[in-house]
C-alpha cells in the first residue's frame, strides 16, 4: 500500500520545524527488506537473545533466592497485567514496523502517529486507575503496584514503539541487541534496588528506568525527528491496526491469562511456582524468535513487491524446534523437583509440575510463530486474529474452570494442550500457499 513520498530536504514540517537539518530522511532510511539476509539476522538475533535469556535467568534465580515465590510473585501479577494492558500500544507499534518496512515509508511521520497513541493511552490509565483508587486498594492491595503497573505500561510503550521502528526500516538484528541492552540495564536497576530493600516495588523501578532509556536509545537510532502524521499516514495505520491491535491483545492474553487468574484465583505464592518453571523453559522459544522478527521484515519486503514467501517460510520451519524438543525431554528426564530446588530454593519445589507442562507448552508454540510472522508480513494479520480469537475462546473457559477445580496443575493441564491442533488446520484452510508445505 502506496504511503506519501518522502518529505523533501528544507521543507518546513507541520509542528514547526525546519526539515533542512542533517536528520536523515525518509528515504534515506529506505533498506532493501525484500533482500534482507535471514540468515544473517536471524543469526544476529540469536546471539542477542540467548544473551538476554542468560542474564535474565540469572536475574531470575537471584530474585527467586531473595524474595521466595510471594515476592516475584507479586512482581510478575503486576507485570503480566501492565504486559496485557500495553499490548494496544504494542498493536499500534506491530502496524507502524510493518509499514516503515515497505517502499518508500514516511518514517518520521509514523514515529510521530505512534508517540501520539502512547501518550493519549498512558495519560487515560493513570487518570482510570486515580479514579479506582478505593477499589484497587479494596480488592487487590496496595494502590502503589496498580501506578507501578501504569509506570510499565508507558515504558513498555515507548521501547515498543521505537524498537520496532527500528527493526522495521531493516535492522532487525541489530534491535535485539537494543533488547538485550534493555535487560542488562533493568537486571542491575533490579539488583541494585532489592538491596537497598525496595522488594517487588524495586523490581517494578529497574524495569522503568531501563526501559525508559533504551526507548530513548531507540528513538537515537531511528535518527529522524516526529512529524505530525498526516491522513494517509493515519488511515494506512489504521488499515493494519484494526487486526494487529486485537491479534496483539488476543496472542497476549493467551499467553498471561494464566499468571492473572492464578493470582486472582490462588495468590502471589502460587504465580511465582508458575513463573520459575516458565523462565527454564523459556530457551526453547529463542530460535523461533530470533527468525520471527527477522521473517516479518522479509516477508513484508518480498510481498509488496508481489514475491513469493514460501521458500523462507520453509527454511524457518526446518529449525524453530531445535531446542524445544530436547528441552520438553530434559525436563521429563530430571528427578522431580531438582533443579528448581537447586537453582532456587526449597520452597520452590511444588513447582516440578510446572516445569514440564510448559516444556510442553514450548513444543507446541515455536510452531506457530514462523505462521503468524508470515501472515503478518503479508498484510494478513485478519486470518491470525481469527485462529487466535478461536484458541482463546476454547482456551479461557476451559483454564479458569480447571484452575478453580485444580489450582496450578489445573491451569497447566489447559497450557499442554496441543494448541497446533485447533489452529493449524484453520491456517491451511485460508492460506493455501501453506499446503505445499505439507
Amino acid at each position: 500500500m502506496p504511503d506519501e513520498g518522502p518529505s523533501k530536504r528544507g521543507e518546513e514540517s507541520p509542528d514547526g520545524t525546519d526539515s533542512s537539518t542533517d536528520t536523515p530522511s525518509s528515504e534515506a532510511l529506505e533498506s532493501d527488506t525484500a533482500g534482507l539476509s535471514m540468515g544473517r539476522e536471524a543469526a544476529v538475533a540469536l546471539l542477542a537473545k540467548v544473551f538476554l535469556t542468560a542474564t535474565g535467568f540469572l536475574g531470575f534465580v537471584y530474585f527467586g533466592q531473595t524474595l521466595g515465590p510471594a515476592g516475584i510473585g507479586l512482581y510478575y501479577f503486576v507485570l503480566a497485567v501492565a504486559k496485557f494492558l500495553v499490548q494496544g500500544m504494542g498493536g499500534v507499534s506491530n502496524a507502524i514496523k510493518k509499514r516503515v518496512a515497505e517502499v518508500e515509508a514516511e518514517v518520521e511521520r509514523y514515529l510521530g502517529l505512534g508517540l501520539l497513541v502512547l501518550i493519549s493511552f498512558t495519560g487515560a490509565l493513570l487518570v482510570g486507575v486515580y479514579l479506582l483508587e478505593g477499589i484497587i486498594r479494596a480488592e487487590l492491595g496496595p494502590v502503589r503496584y496498580a501506578y507501578g503497573g501504569v509506570a510499565i505500561v508507558g515504558s513498555l510503550g515507548l521501547f515498543t514503539l521505537t524498537n520496532r521502528i527500528y527493526a522495521g526500516i531493516g535492522k532487525p538484528g541489530a534491535s535485539f541487541w537494543v533488547d538485550t541492552l534493555r535487560s542488562v540495564l533493568t537486571l542491575g536497576g533490579q539488583v541494585a534496588l532489592i538491596m537497598m530493600g525496595y522488594g517487588a516495588v524495586g523490581l517494578m523501578g529497574g524495569l522503568v528506568g531501563a526501559t525508559i532509556i533504551t526507548g530513548l536509545l531507540g528513538f537515537l537510532l531511528i535518527g529522524v525527528r516526529p512529524r505530525i502524521p498526516t491522513r494517509e499516514t493515519v488511515r494506512s495505520t489504521l488499515s493494519f491496526a484494526r487486526w494487529s491491535v486485537p491479534n496483539a491483545l488476543v496472542d497476549n492474553l493467551y499467553t498471561r491469562m494464566d499468571p492473572m487468574i492464578l493470582g486472582f484465583l490462588a495468590g502471589s505464592t502460587v504465580v511465582g511456582y508458575y513463573e520459575a518453571a516458565i523462565r527454564v523453559t523459556m530457551p526453547a522459544t529463542l530460535v523461533a524468535i530470533s527468525i520471527g522478527d527477522s521473517l516479518v521484515v522479509k516477508a513484508s519486503g518480498l510481498s509488496s513487491l508481489g514475491e513469493d514467501v514460501q521458500h523462507d517460510l520453509r527454511n524457518a520451519m526446518s529449525y524453530v524446534g531445535l531446542i524445544a524438543a530436547p528441552l520438553f525431554l530434559g525436563a521429563l528426564a530430571l528427578p522431580p523437583e531438582t533443579l528448581l530446588v537447586y537453582l532456587l530454593r526449597e520452597d520452590f519445589a511444588p513447582a516440578w509440575p510446572a516445569l514440564v507442562g510448559l516444556a510442553l507448552f514450548q513444543v507446541f508454540n515455536v510452531y506457530k510463530m514462523p505462521f503468524e510472522a508470515v501472515l503478518d508480513g503479508m498484510n494478513r494479520p485478519d486470518l491470525r486474529f481469527r485462529v487466535s480469537l478461536l484458541t482463546v475462546l476454547i482456551h479461557l473457559p476451559l483454564v479458569y474452570a480447571l484452575g478453580v477445580t485444580y489450582g496450578l496443575l489445573g491451569v497447566l493441564r489447559q497450557r499442554s494442550s496441543p494448541r497446533q491442533f485447533v489452529s493449524l488446520p484453520i491456517r491451511l484452510s485460508h492460506a493455501p500457499y501453506l499446503i505445499v508445505l505439507y
